[in-house]
């Protein structure tokens, strides 16, 4: 029977080799996020805060400030389209060709091979018997479920920050006329304004989540490893005692 210090022991073991497994990939991760704050955060701000200087000073006409929520927006729908271009439309090609079945077959084929070259590597790796790996996979299950938990803090934590960051941008662009904010064009452009706000806000706490909660997702996967092995212990131990 391990004691704590030996399941501690083999749960560092099984942190090192997912930390080695995964080393290729925290590049492409670390790419995406970078990505998704820069095209949905900094290009925005920046150059929005570029258009009130101008706009400030006299070199732009005072109008084009109502029109700065609509370039806040534009930049993460562009990005959001290349995201789908890239990942989504490129494998219909084959989806047609092949069919979504035979398709989906393929990738989960690949996942199986995947698996299996994982399950093999870490039951190298980690020397526990059935009940270490059950204390493995329910410590990790908690440290997943941890990992999830501050993606949707970090989430809310950004929403509260773009949306207070468009409240600080309106109250920097020159105000209208009292006579312009009377009529009806100027009710449909101020309406207009702050659905572009709110539908901007929403893209971006969208692909903010679906970037911080990839590190969950890839994590994951290795839990499902961990939960093959078990189950082929378990049954090792019944076959045992039949």
């Amino acid at each position: 029977m391990q004691t704590g210090q030996g399941r501690i022991s083999d749960y560092r073991d099984l942190l090192d080799f997912i930390r080695r497994d995964v080393q290729g990939e925290r590049r492409l991760m670390s790419r995406r996020m970078f990505n998704v704050f820069l095209w949905c955060f900094i290009i925005p701000a920046a150059i929005s805060v570029l258009l009130l200087l101008l706009i400030t000073l006299g070199v732009l006409p005072r109008h084009l400030g109502r029109y700065i929520e609509w370039l806040v927006l534009f930049f993460p729908i562009l990005y959001a389209i290349y995201v789908i271009a890239s990942e989504v439309l490129s494998g219909m090609p084959s989806a047609f060709r092949w069919g979504g079945i035979a398709n989906m077959l393929k990738q989960s084929l690949q996942d199986a091979e995947w698996r299996e070259r994982v399950v093999g590597e870490m039951k190298a790796q980690v020397h526990a018997d059935v009940r270490g790996w059950r204390w493995i996979v329910a410590n990790f299950q908690v440290d997943l479920d941890r990992i999830h938990h501050r993606a949707r803090y970090l989430t809310a934590l950004a929403g509260a920050v773009f949306f207070l960051l468009m409240q600080g941008l309106d109250s920097v662009v020159p105000e209208q006329g009292a006579g312009y904010h009377q009529t009806l064009q100027g009710w449909f452009e101020s309406s207009m304004s702050n659905l572009a706000q709110f539908v901007g806000l929403g893209l971006f706490l969208v692909l903010f989540y679906l970037s911080a909660n990839q590190t969950h997702v890839s994590l994951a996967r290795y839990l499902s490893c961990a939960q093959l092995i078990l189950q082929e212990l378990e049954q090792g131990r019944e076959n045992e005692k039949k």
